[in-house]
């Protein structure tokens, strides 16, 4: 990642840019062989990261069901222009400008974003969030389970 010169996008908010190549890893339980998670999406800078995320989630998307946790490994295909919100003011500047209220919740911002067009994405002090990931990454298979299917991802 690396600091982008570029104008502030969104009231100030500083933008970073996600080089092509970058390495990214997204975990998940949500059952089925999908290449992108629905978006939006995070995705974090290491496997480790990704496997503690992998059985975060207390509900899955609409029409998904609840399948093993596993680690998806994703490539980012072309340069990306994310927002920089490792800091807590430009977070709170995020969620204002998304949802009208600076403590606004992360899914709800992430909501915004995509709905109305604003940003591709934004970048966490440990992860990104991606509006549109299939635009955005190439996958590159499974590379972790805990589940009793090991095999890698075959697409």
């Amino acid at each position: 990642m690396t600091q982008n010169s570029q104008p502030a996008t969104l009231d100030g908010i500083p933008t970073t840019l996600l080089k092509a190549g970058t390495p990214l890893w997204h975990g998940t339980d949500c059952e089925g062989d999908f290449l992108h998670p629905d978006g939006p999406a995070w995705f974090a800078f290491s496997l480790e990261d990704a496997q503690k995320w992998s059985g975060w989630s207390q509900s899955v998307p609409e029409g998904r069901a609840k399948g093993e946790r596993r680690v998806l490994a994703f490539e980012a295909a072309r340069d990306v222009v994310l927002l920089d919100t490792s800091e807590r003011t430009h977070w709170e500047a995020l969620c204002e400008a998304a949802t009208g209220d600076p403590e606004g919740s992360p899914w709800g911002a992430a909501a915004a974003l995509a709905q109305r067009g604003l940003a591709e994405g934004w970048y966490g002090r440990t992860e990104i969030l991606l509006v549109a990931p299939s635009a955005a990454l190439v996958p590159k298979g499974c590379v972790w389970t805990d589940g009793p299917d090991a095999a890698p991802f075959s697409r």
